[in-house]
């Protein structure tokens, strides 16, 4: 037997599209997964008004994620420019071996409290 079909006026019949930047997106993800909702909900919800559980967990700070993206856009551009060049400055390395360093002691911790 199929599922009876809903009236007009409790379908999701209109669309709402809108851009938001890489760290908007990463905390609006991130409220959807920590509520456990999708994220069309997520925002119907919020939009609306209607309360929202969420459930506490430690992750990557949304403010952290964009400038480690921004961390990431320079490397390639180094990349690059070493491909280009067939050079590898110094610099470059001890700033690889300083982001590794701090993403094995900040990601690591993260992961002990976890489990």
């Amino acid at each position: 037997m199929a599922r009876p079909k809903k009236a007009d006026t409790e379908r999701h019949s209109h669309t709402l599209r809108f851009t938001v930047r890489p760290s908007e997106y990463v905390r609006i993800h991130h409220g959807a997964i920590r509520s456990g909702l999708t994220i069309s909900q997520y925002l119907r919800d919020v939009v609306l008004g209607r309360p929202i559980t969420i459930t506490q967990t430690r992750g990557l700070d949304p403010d952290l994620f964009e400038e480690l993206r921004r961390v990431g856009v320079n490397l390639n551009q180094a990349v690059k420019y070493m491909h280009t060049h067939e050079t590898v400055p110094p610099e470059l390395l001890s700033a690889a071996a300083a982001i590794e360093r701090f993403l094995k002691e900040n990601l690591d911790h993260g992961a002990e409290g976890r489990g």
